[in-house]
């Protein structure tokens, strides 16, 4: 279920689904990961698309990257390409 999921991210050219603290591979690419999802996911990074559902906490860091928290311990930052519509989405 797509509620469920925390994230999907790549590692290792796999694409992986993060689901209550642990990680499933799919055999879906990130791409084919956002035409299946909807307005609760948001792509941070080339390679991780994250559900805003379960996003605890941003922490910006000197450099001005900034990194997401979430509810379950995962944390990976927004990339430069994509800080600007994740600012614009969380009213940052």
């Amino acid at each position: 279920e797509l509620p469920e999921v925390t994230c999907f991210f790549t590692r290792e050219n796999k694409v992986y689904a993060r689901m209550k603290g642990k990680d499933y591979v799919t055999k879906l690419r990130v791409k084919d990961v956002m035409d299946l999802v909807d307005d609760s996911f948001i792509k941070i990074n080339q390679g991780c698309v994250a559900n805003v559902k379960h996003i605890k906490k941003f922490a910006a860091s000197f450099g001005g990257a900034l990194r997401i928290f979430f509810l379950d311990g995962y944390s990976d930052y927004v990339s430069r390409r994509e800080l600007s519509r994740v600012k614009r989405r969380f009213g940052l």
